[in-house]
């Protein structure tokens, strides 16, 4: 019996790829665990036209996090690596869901991840690399842009993927730097922050950088799906599971944010290349039918004096099989309030989640 409860224990505090616990608690604080560790940061304390982190050690897997805002004029944000001014760049490039995507290779320098950020805008983004030794170096980047402030205006988005293909393939990357090839410079707060994990670094759980912060699970099927309050945090990352209550369907859940259902929210949908807006809304916008179930992740930039930007992708079974392929979307919301963070999150639909629907955020500063 008692051994039984061991391992069950065991099962409970293993943790996954984030350096998370299945139970929300971040492990044995007494062991060693994996997970994504902050490994460089930037933060200008004054106006530049790029900014860079310090180096790193090799990790085989690269997240990072930004926000950039423009002092003056309209800087254009590029990415490059390890300072590498060659034409080893190649990427490609997707505007606001467009079908048609723009190519670039031989990019010298450095690549395009961003849209032109125009004086007062600001936008943030996140990324992946896979940064294998002797290999060319695969990424991803998704973008969003506020644009004009206020929910009148719907966010712009961008998604981006990438190769960089150093002189050397035995180079790891060990510096993300954005750059400018526009005009103007980054205004005091813009930020670049680079995650590592590795299969072979271990670190206390305490030091993983996406730290549990609220786990809810529906005691019994509702149209909502809504989180205890949690801690503010810089950073939010969201992940939520739907699950279709008997015969009805999962009809564009939508996210509320500390409570308000006026009209201050605008978003942007991208569902199989098809775009679409809209404004002065009193939630962010779904719009994806399940009719099974439904699985969103989502990468919340949470100051608390600045509009809040969000980026999401969902997938959604709409019938059971390997004969039916998922439905897809991609979103950019905004949340127009300059004065609070995000503390609690409500999922809303139409139709009933059931029991197995859930809501999980981690959070980071």
């Amino acid at each position: 019996m008692i051994d039984s409860l061991i391992k069950k224990n065991k099962e409970l505090n293993k943790p996954n790829f984030f350096g998370v616990t299945a139970s929300g608690i971040s492990g044995n604080l007494c062991s060693a665990v994996g997970g994504w560790v902050e490994i460089g940061r930037k933060e200008l304390t004054g106006t530049s036209g790029c900014l860079y982190t310090t180096e790193f050690g090799a990790y085989e897997n690269i997240m990072y996090l930004y926000q950039l805002e423009a002092n003056n004029l309209s800087p254009s944000a590029r990415m490059r690596f390890n300072d590498d001014t060659g034409s080893h760049y190649a990427s490609r490039q997707n505007v606001e869901g467009s079908v048609c995507a723009t190519t670039l290779t031989n990019q010298n320098n450095s690549m395009v991840v961003a849209m032109n950020t125009t004086d007062a805008e600001y936008q943030v983004g996140y990324g992946y690399i896979e940064n294998v030794a002797g290999q060319e170096k695969l990424g991803m980047n998704h973008n969003v842009n506020r644009s004009t402030a206020g929910e009148c205006t719907a966010p712009s988005r961008v998604e981006s993927v990438y190769k960089y293909d150093p002189a050397s393939l035995c180079t790891s990357i060990d510096e993300v730097r954005i750059t400018n090839c526009g005009s103007g410079v980054y205004a005091i707060g813009t930020q670049v922050i680079a995650l590592g994990w590795d299969k072979d670094n271990t670190h206390s759980p305490e030091c993983s950088f996406w730290q549990p912060l609220t786990r809810k699970t529906i005691a019994s099927a509702s149209t909502c799906l809504t989180t205890d309050t949690f801690a503010g945090k810089e950073w939010l990352m969201v992940n939520i599971y739907g699950r279709v209550n008997g015969c009805g369907n999962i009809n564009g859940a939508k996210l509320q944010f500390n409570g308000d259902t006026c009209s201050n929210y605008a978003w942007r949908r991208a569902r199989g290349g098809a775009d679409c807006t809209g404004t002065n809304a009193t939630s962010t916008f779904g719009g994806c039918t399940a009719d099974i179930s439904s699985f969103s992740s989502y990468i919340i930039r949470n100051q608390a004096d600045k509009e809040k930007l969000i980026s999401g992708h969902e997938v959604v079974n709409a019938t059971a099989g390997e004969c039916t392929v998922p439905g897809r979307a991609e979103y950019a919301w905004k949340w127009d309030n300059t004065s609070d963070q995000i503390t609690s999150i409500k999922a809303v639909t139409a139709n009933a989640f059931s029991t197995a629907s859930y809501i999980q955020v981690w959070g980071s500063d």
